[in-house]
């Protein structure tokens, strides 16, 4: 089973900067799905550890249209979108 998620659904990635003092940190930003690229360390969940680490996309799928998606709404409140054509 292959999930699509929609253009502009949020991803949330890590990236280095740089301080004032030039000391390198890590910081956690949202980037559009559309927009990320085999570089990006993703934000995701270790099944093993119980814990957040990040992982760099195995498969970034070429951009399709959809005529629609339907909406879904987890535990926590969190609605998601996903394409039609897909089973969930």
């Amino acid at each position: 089973m292959v999930s699509c998620l929609p253009a502009g659904t949020e991803i949330t990635v890590e990236e280095e900067e740089e301080d004032e003092k030039g000391k390198k940190k890590k910081v956690r930003k949202k980037k559009k799905i559309e927009d990320l690229n085999y570089n990006d360390k993703l934000l995701v969940w270790d099944f093993d550890h119980g814990c957040f680490t990040t992982a760099r996309p195995l498969w970034l799928k070429k951009k399709e249209e959809a005529e629609e998606y339907k909406e879904i709404q987890d535990d926590s409140s969190m609605e998601w979108e996903y394409l039609n054509n897909q089973e969930m």
